[in-house]
């Protein structure tokens, strides 16, 4: 019976062999060419242009993820906007109904070149068919090569052997290549949905069919086509995927200087397909109001940004209140810009360009050189200016999550900044970093600007801002509100953070009674107790009768309080209601952060300051409200005559230097004074225990203490 279908089989294709010329359809995407039309027609080929497509719907990646691993373990960084686009139009150029008559089709791309005369070349495909009946998909190249060869000279060249495979990719150029194939129409369906289900590049998911048997591949023994290099302005990589991306942006600001700076920046940059969104801090509502909204108006009102004002928070909520509250979620991508940053010209379409590189799930970054402003405006080139990153672009899933884990019940840590957080979360979600995209000579894409991180304005509340700015948590008492002041005697910038205030211009300090959206009430430390209205334009005006009730002010400035360090819009706490003359009793305002964690160790005999430093500044930066540092009876300075004294005067000085650097109310330098010397405290639990129960005592407001030994050096090897 298979040998009548294989006779019935060479008869039809003898009847149609060498009267009709082999047909090519080539897929092409907008800006490409076929790259050897002329050679193609001067062969006898006729070659046909197919259309690319991007709508990658009917990708349905069913492969499970543990048997990729096993095949190509990189392979999620090889699920690019290319690749997909790429799968999707292979699939719908072999279904194509048009090719159904004939079996000898050469299916590829547009830089296929010929090498073999197509009647040479049709008579091979047509033995190679009778042959073997049973092959799925014929490659008309032995290996992947961009440069042409001789053309085939004996028989032998035109035969076709097995696809050579293992059980992982070969990963090499017998490997590479799709530009031209011969599929059979009954085999046709079959490699379409290979192509849908598998998420590897098409290459690599034939190679991966063939190793399991699903598929029967047959490879020329001579290159008959070759890959010419596309005259396409960009590369394959960007032309198959290119498109233009919804961006949105993300930009915190609390200086006008820099705020006008990227606005200006933004607006002539050409790219349509994006939004600014810009949240201002430090700032009061009539500042906000009557100089940057006018400022601005215009901008806004075209719809190309949105401008907003709010209270200072921890540093990655800062950058997500510029999106907070705004129909986002529609974007395809959210590039984080900080202050400091200055994009070149034309950035935006280079971002785009390289989102069309990367993975879909991919967020990209830049890290590497930058240009950097020195204090004198002079520009310095620098290999580590950007730190852990910058111009951060998420993609929605990424920021989505963001946004989650803004909420969550276990709050991250902030570390120095929002790029901290930004480079761990794009490491969880998959990243890439724009660098290497650009070129190691930057055509001055990244220029940073001198820029102070943090507000400064009232130092008295620098203690509760580095409370407030530990953790990435969105809670209303750890808001820092700027309002505008009016008293009869002086108008000033009030500093609002929890249950603390105090004013810009002199420092004077207040207790909140009262504050909410449209009053607050605040006893002064140095005189009595003043409320204050809001007012249509979001200042706060003191109250006449609380004006007449109220002791004398300080003297007042000579000139008003100058508008240097921009603030906010107020958020309601629950307001309490006033009794006659008295203070409104009210509850008590809870404490700027929900759990304040110690952390202990002893100074012991054998421990260096080395170690001790690096112990003091991992917990500082990993959440610690405080470390205290005991120093055991051994490392008494009372003998120092002796070398032991001597050592151990020097460690007191050295852990006294870091105690004023980092701030005495943060790292304790304390004698060890227990219960229990410690040189009987054999067991490190009852030690830990000891410590514990020590800085309890002194912490008082501590919710936790813990006992935590350094790490031990390695010694060098010899």
């Amino acid at each position: 019976m298979f040998y009548c279908k294989k006779q019935i089989f060479n008869n039809s294709m003898t009847a149609s062999s060498s009267t009709s010329a082999l047909r090519c359809a080539f897929l092409l995407t907008p800006g490409e060419i076929l790259e050897a039309a002329e050679e193609l027609h001067r062969l006898g080929y006729q070659a046909e242009p197919y259309p690319t497509t991007q709508d990658v719907s009917p990708l349905r990646d069913t492969v499970p993820p543990a048997e990729l691993d096993y095949f190509l373990p990189a392979w999620r960084d090889h699920n690019t906007p290319y690749v997909r686009s790429l799968r999707s139009s292979f699939a719908r150029l072999l279904t194509d109904p048009r090719w159904q008559g004939d079996d000898f089709i050469i299916f590829g791309e547009s830089d296929a070149a010929p090498m073999t005369e197509a009647a040479a070349l049709r008579r091979a495909l047509e033995r190679e068919l009778a042959a073997h009946p049973e092959t799925d998909l014929l490659r008309l190249f032995h290996h992947k090569t961009v440069a042409p060869g001789e053309p085939p000279a004996s028989p032998a060249q035109f035969l076709f052997s097995p696809y050579l495979t293992a059980s992982r990719t070969k990963c090499s150029l017998y490997v590479w290549g799709t530009h031209a194939l011969v599929v059979p129409a009954a085999s046709r369906e079959k490699v379409a949905r290979l192509f849908l289900n598998n998420i590897l590049p098409i290459d690599n998911a034939l190679e991966m069919a063939a190793s399991r048997g699903e598929l029967n591949i047959r490879v020329a023994e001579h290159n008959h086509f070759y890959q010419q290099p596309r005259t396409h302005s960009a590369d394959k990589t960007v032309s198959y995927a290119w498109r233009r991306r919804k961006i949105a942006i993300g930009l915190c600001v609390r200086n006008l200087m820099h705020l006008d700076r990227l606005a200006a920046w933004f607006l002539a940059e050409p790219y349509a397909e994006s939004h600014l969104f810009i949240a201002v801090k430090g700032m009061t509502e009539p500042v906000f109001r009557n100089l940057v909204e006018a400022r601005w108006h215009s901008a806004i009102q075209a719809g190309r940004m949105t401008l907003r004002l709010f209270p200072e928070k921890n540093p990655v909520s800062d950058v997500l209140d510029a999106f907070r509250g705004s129909d986002a979620e529609h974007y395809d991508l959210f590039l984080m810009l900080r202050e400091s940053d200055a994009p070149a010209p034309g950035f935006m379409e280079t971002l785009n360009a390289f989102h069309s590189s990367i993975p879909e799930n991919y967020s990209g970054y830049y890290q590497g050189t930058a240009w950097e402003l020195a204090a004198d405006g002079t520009p310095v080139r620098k290999d580590d200016a950007c730190g852990q990153g910058t111009c951060f672009s998420l993609t929605r899933e990424t920021f989505l999550a963001l946004r989650e884990l803004e909420g969550a019940p276990e709050p991250e840590p902030c570390g120095d900044g929002e790029q901290d957080l930004l480079f761990r979360l794009v490491t969880r979600y998959g990243r890439k970093n724009m660098a290497p995209f650009l070129g190691r000579e930057l055509p001055g894409h990244f220029l940073i600007y001198p820029c102070a991180s943090q507000p400064g304005k009232c130092h008295s509340l620098q203690k509760a801002r580095q409370a407030s700015r530990q953790y990435f948590r969105h809670e209303e008492k750890l808001w820092e509100h700027v309002l505008e002041l009016r008293h009869p005697g002086w108008c000033d910038h009030f500093h609002l953070l929890g249950k603390e205030g105090c004013r810009a211009a002199n420092g004077d300090r207040a207790s909140i009674q009262e504050f909410t959206d449209r009053q607050l009430c605040v006893k002064w430390d140095k005189w009595g107790v003043e409320c204050f209205v809001r007012e249509s334009d979001g200042g706060f005006r003191m109250k006449q009768d609380a004006a007449s009730e109220a002791k004398p002010s300080p003297t007042p400035e000579t000139a008003p309080a100058p508008i240097l360090s921009p603030g906010t819009h107020p958020t309601a706490i629950p307001a309490g209601k006033r009794n006659g003359d008295k203070p409104a009793t009210l509850p008590p305002l809870p404490e700027l952060s929900a759990e304040r964690r110690g952390v202990c160790t002893l100074a012991r005999q054998e421990t260096t300051p080395e170690e001790l430093r690096e112990w003091i500044t991992f917990h500082l930066k990993t959440g610690a409200s405080v470390v205290a540092v005991y120093l055991p009876e051994e490392r008494k300075e009372n003998s120092a005559e002796t070398d032991a004294g001597r050592e151990a005067h020097k460690m007191k000085q050295y852990l006294d230097s870091l105690a004023e650097k980092y701030g005495a109310d943060r790292v304790w330098i304390r004698p060890w004074n227990g219960d229990i010397p410690v040189s009987q405290l054999l067991e490190s639990n009852a030690l830990a225990a000891q410590a514990e129960e020590r800085m309890r005592r002194e912490g008082g407001t501590l919710s936790a203490c813990l006992f935590s030994e350094p790490e031990k050096t390695e010694e060098p090897s010899t």
